[in-house]
């Protein structure tokens, strides 16, 4: 995947904002989202949300939809990861709102965070059919590891049928969408993925093996309590 580099994107946000002309909204509205995104990699969570809904204000005031629906994301994905589900499935829902029909591919993220909240209030014919619609969305954007976020979603509501060959068969795919593009740190999360489907089965050494060849500390952690290893379980938390 492409460099990030958060630091010197604050740097430049901040020296932006400083200099540029009050009423000039489009630019601010625009460095105020960046100024979120740059908050949210770097984990604080309170300032990326004070910047995206500063930047949420500001593109009202322009009418930038496509900012608007970026930083309604980013807040929504924030108050999700917080557990304040009500409220981020609030925010993704504004966002499909502003996204039309049919929906332009910036409200995949979208999408794909109402999925998993269905999956996670067990409705999962919602779930299925929000998460292949940003798949759809998502196959129409460069760049992004998104495509095997939604085959992930995907693979757990197939699990929560027993269809573990189906989820098996999206992991694989997700697998090979993100080598194909480089995204190392979503391959991880597909890896954890893998052991949690084989403890969905039952195959709790197999996962255990899988787990300690892909070097994921979560997914051995999993499948060492599983197996009944606590004490080492304990040492990877």
């Amino acid at each position: 995947g492409p460099q990030y580099d958060p630091e010197a994107i604050l740097t430049q946000a901040h020296f932006a904002l400083a200099h540029l002309h009050p009423e000039n909204i489009t630019q601010r509205t625009a460095v105020t989202r960046d100024l979120g995104m740059a908050y949210h990699y770097q984990g604080n969570r309170e300032a990326a949300s004070r910047a995206y809904r500063e930047a949420i204000l500001l593109s009202e005031q322009s009418g930038n939809s496509f900012i608007n629906m970026l930083a309604a994301t980013g807040l929504g994905i924030i108050l999700e990861s917080q557990l304040a589900l009500g409220e981020a499935g609030n925010w993704f829902e504004r966002v499909v709102q502003l996204a039309g029909n049919p929906p332009t591919p910036t409200a995949c993220e979208a999408y794909l965070g109402l999925a998993r909240l269905a999956y996670e209030q067990n409705k999962l014919d919602d779930c299925e059919q929000l998460a292949q619609q940003a798949l759809a969305l998502a196959q129409q954007i460069e760049g992004i590891d998104s495509v095997a976020s939604c085959q992930m979603v995907l693979a757990k509501r197939r699990a929560a049928q027993q269809d573990f060959a189906g989820a098996k068969l999206l992991l694989n795919e997700a697998a090979h969408f993100l080598t194909q593009q480089a995204f190392p740190e979503a391959l991880m999360k597909v890896a954890d993925l893998r052991v949690w489907l084989l403890l969905q089965q039952g195959e709790t050494e197999t996962a255990l093996q899988l787990a300690q060849s892909s070097g994921s500390p979560l997914g051995q952690a999993r499948a060492l309590l599983a197996n009944g290893q606590l004490q080492a379980a304990r040492t990877l938390a």
